[in-house]
């Protein structure tokens, strides 16, 4: 019996399993983050425009709200339509986000209320306020890195039966790293499949030599599951 390792915080990854358990693959989970909920006590009112970069911080928007949503990726706009929010505007990846914002004026954006996590690789906040942007921040959660992987999931590397693994970000990439290190099982991935969700991700993980790295052509959860039904097919 080989497995499907999941990476992702344990609710994410158990939505996840009922599909990928229809392509033939048994699962096992080992979060490589942990997500600590800051909590922060915001008063919306005076915000014309909101901005996330993760869904992560979905859970901390106003809810039936309307008031303009810009924020990253497929998954990060859908959970802000569970919360109930009209105005979403996505695009693919933070660059893209950016580009779109400037297209408009500070005016038009009026004032912005970015919240976001307390580690993270571009701050819109300091790019946008340079140009001239009313934007405020508020840090809602923290991504803590995993220890290690649960016992079970490291005597299964050990065995060679982890045949195919999903990374979804830089920060749990380098996770996963530190802790293939840690443990010394850098050739038990040989035979290992990885899914990254983006280049950056790929590149994170170039330290390590895997059988081999799948890149979705776009960072969309519909991409991803193309790529995996491939990797059956």
């Amino acid at each position: 019996m080989t497995y499907f390792l999941l990476t992702r915080p344990y609710e994410n990854s158990q939505e996840m399993v009922p599909e990928i358990e229809k392509l033939g693959f048994n699962c096992l989970t080992s979060p490589l983050l942990d997500i600590k909920n800051i909590n922060p006590l915001i008063d919306f009112k005076s915000y014309q425009s909101l901005i996330i970069t993760s869904p992560k911080a979905a859970p901390f928007l106003p809810s039936d709200t309307d008031k303009t949503l810009w924020c990253v990726g497929e998954l990060t706009a859908q959970k802000c339509k569970e919360k109930g929010l009209g105005y979403i505007i996505h695009r693919q990846d933070i660059e893209e986000l950016l580009e779109l914002i400037l297209g408009h004026s500070p005016e038009e954006i009026g004032k912005t209320m970015y919240l976001r996590g307390k580690n993270i690789s571009t701050n819109l906040k300091d790019m946008l306020s340079i140009m001239g942007y009313d934007v405020d921040e508020e840090i809602c959660y923290d991504a803590l890195p995993a220890e290690n992987f649960t016992p079970e999931v490291i005597d299964l590397f050990q065995q060679n039966k982890i045949k195919t693994t999903a990374l979804f970000s830089v920060q749990s990439a380098q996770t996963f790293v530190d802790i293939i290190q840690k443990n010394n099982l850098e050739s038990f991935l040989k035979n290992l499949t990885c899914l990254a969700y983006s280049p950056q991700i790929k590149t994170t993980l170039l330290p390590l030599s895997f059988g081999n790295i799948i890149v979705c052509k776009n960072p969309t959860m519909d991409c991803f599951w193309n790529e995996l039904k491939n990797c059956v097919s």
